[in-house]
């Protein structure tokens, strides 16, 4: 008689049920300590951005500052009488404006050429001397190069000061209407100031040059902007003749646009919600794919989220933010999907998280570059986040 014997079947390993609640704080601990690594890439990129504040006052110094041009004017030899101002003052100036390097940062600074002219009437001049002095004020620092003065035909040689040009003019060759004109070239950055110095003035400025911003103390009679080349002219008759304190009427400031460190830096600031958000969808998945993920994946995936804003440093010192930011992100991204799929061996699910990112990563992109609507743009992409969590948990099941 043959005996039935049942096979006992092995024992299996048992397993704890997952308590979700203690995962969930235990994840936002890690949350919390991954910020901590964002603030060390944050304190770095402004340390660089520092280094480039001092580059680019080492290289204003050294190349120049604001161009500002004032002038000219008339003082007879006792010095005493107040200086005569032209009658009628033009003034144009073209501008073009270059980079400069030095290791990896780069300034912009500009070249500009100054063509004035313009007439006096010097029958209430009282030369003393045999000459009189014709003053532009302009920082002699910065000049390139200076052709001379030419008075009524006659040419004159410019001599510097610390802080203007003059020339010596022959009183003989005064007569009651005096015209003049001249040019030089001068070095800068950052902007160009002109005062007016006459009853009617016409100053114009045009050139090559990024974000121009047209200012002083009246408004251009017209403007013109098309891609990087621009103009702007000034008509007016001023009520403030002859007052050399007057505020600046032709302005033109060329804005430094938003740095790579500064968008670095703003881009941080939406380091917590991707994070966040990252872990979230992995939760999700796990538990609706009934695959448990130890924290630990969990922290790594959260590293390889700040490592990122570490490559978009590195890389947007190089080449540019735009480059800088898709070039992190593919990494990141490629990173982190494989790595899901090699834990949940499901390339379905290393596909949805790679969608997850790169949605999450282009709106952040998005928002850096819509400063303007930044705040409204992030609040709906929150709200279509919050709702796709709360729609997704009604698959959990208790």
């Amino acid at each position: 008689m043959e005996n039935n014997i049942v096979p006992i079947p092995a024992p299996q390993p048992f397993r704890k049920r997952v308590s979700y609640g203690k995962k969930v704080f235990l994840m936002g601990l890690q949350c919390f300590v991954l910020m901590i690594g964002a603030l060390i890439v944050c304190i770095i990129s402004e340390e660089r951005e520092s280094r480039l504040t001092d580059v680019s006052q080492s290289i204003h110094e050294e190349w120049g500052s604001v161009l500002s041009v004032s002038g000219p004017e008339i003082l007879d030899g006792t010095g005493v009488s107040s200086p005569l101002c032209p009658e009628s003052y033009k003034c144009d100036i073209n501008v073009e404006s270059r980079l400069l390097h030095r290791n990896i940062y780069e300034v912009c600074v500009f070249d500009a050429e100054v063509n004035m002219s313009g007439n006096f009437k010097t029958g209430k001049v009282k030369a003393t001397d045999d000459s009189v002095k014709l003053k532009v004020y302009v920082n002699p620092k910065t000049i390139t190069g200076l052709k001379d003065v030419v008075i009524n035909g006659k040419p004159y040689k410019w001599s510097k000061s610390s802080d203007h040009l003059f020339a010596m003019i022959d009183t003989a060759d005064l007569t009651d209407a005096v015209k003049f004109e001249t040019s030089f070239y001068s070095r800068g950055s950052g902007g160009i100031c002109v005062g007016q110095r006459s009853k009617e003035s016409e100053i114009c400025i045009t050139g090559y040059a990024d974000n121009p911003s047209f200012g002083g103390s009246d408004i251009p009679n017209t403007r013109l902007i098309e891609g990087k080349n621009f103009s702007a002219c000034w008509q007016n008759s001023s009520s403030r003749y002859g007052d050399r304190n007057n505020t600046w009427v032709a302005r033109v400031d060329f804005l430094v646009g938003v740095s790579s460190y500064q968008k670095v830096s703003r881009s941080l600031k939406y380091s917590f919600i991707i994070i966040l958000l990252t872990f979230v969808s992995v939760l999700f998945i796990e538990i609706m794919m009934k695959h448990p993920i130890p924290l630990f994946n969990y922290f790594l995936i959260g590293a390889a989220l700040v490592l990122f804003y570490c490559l978009l440093l590195a890389f947007s010192e190089h080449i540019a933010f735009g480059y800088a930011y898709l070039a992190a992100s593919v990494m990141t991204v490629v990173l982190i999907s494989g790595y899901m799929w090699r834990i949940l061996s499901s390339k379905k699910t290393g596909m949805a998280i790679c969608v997850i990112l790169t949605g999450m990563y282009l709106g952040c992109y998005i928002m850096l570059c819509l400063d303007t609507y930044a705040l409204l743009l992030g609040a709906i992409l929150l709200f279509a986040a919050l709702a796709a969590t709360m729609y997704a948990s009604l698959r959990i099941k208790q």
